[in-house]
């Protein structure tokens, strides 16, 4: 029951039934279902529907939504969630439109010149001022070596990260569509939490 379109819904009302946000919503059923987890246009949509009143969890008959062509209509609404959701996957949007993948799939990357992408891993999304200290330490550091051949086998750098106690999101989970002219969409590494362990290391270029 649980796994059923209606059963995720019915999870949808309860926690929307007791005053729970949209955005806690979402991660709560992430963490239960995974990659299966409804798209977050779909759980807003009936979270919106409830606001309206909507008493049951039977979604509304669409007569005359045309569901087997890449027309013009259809274009549209598939951009129009895409430009609210871009992880939406594929059988979220076949399960919500009631298309083929076939047809889907040729709208998304035909239609709308879409990719699926995996974000790509930084560090940290740094500042403007951020990156411009960086460059400038680093050019700093080139002159100074150029100065002294031996310069780096002085030196001991380190870092330290937090070492969660969660597993965070696949690379899967958190790859999204995009247009063929846009960048690939970056991700930061884990924020902290409270279960978390602090490593440290140090390092020399001298062996």
């Amino acid at each position: 029951m649980e796994n059923s379109e209606d059963g995720k819904r019915y999870i949808i009302w309860f926690l929307w039934k007791q005053n729970i946000s949209g955005s806690e919503i979402l991660y709560e059923m992430e963490k239960v279902y995974g990659s299966k987890c409804p798209g977050k246009s779909m759980v807003y949509k009936w979270i919106d529907r409830f606001n309206d009143g909507h008493s049951t969890v039977d979604d509304n008959p669409r007569p005359g939504r045309p569901k087997t062509c890449s027309n013009q209509e259809n274009i549209k609404i598939i951009s129009n969630i895409l430009d609210k959701d871009r992880r939406v996957t594929l059988r979220q949007l076949e399960e919500e439109l009631g298309m083929s993948k076939s047809i889907l799939d040729k709208i998304l990357t035909e239609q709308l010149g879409m990719s699926r992408v995996l974000s790509r891993w930084v560090p940290k999304l740094l500042s403007e001022s951020q990156r411009i200290e960086r460059v400038r330490v680093c050019r700093q550091l080139l002159r100074i070596s150029k100065k002294e051949p031996r310069f780096f086998d002085r030196l001991v750098t380190g870092d330290e990260t937090w070492l969660h106690f969660y597993e965070p999101k696949t690379s899967l989970q958190t790859s999204q569509w995009k247009r063929r002219h846009e960048a690939t969409p970056i991700r930061p590494r884990a924020v902290a939490s409270a279960g978390k362990r602090m490593a440290t290391v140090f390092g020399t270029q001298r062996e």
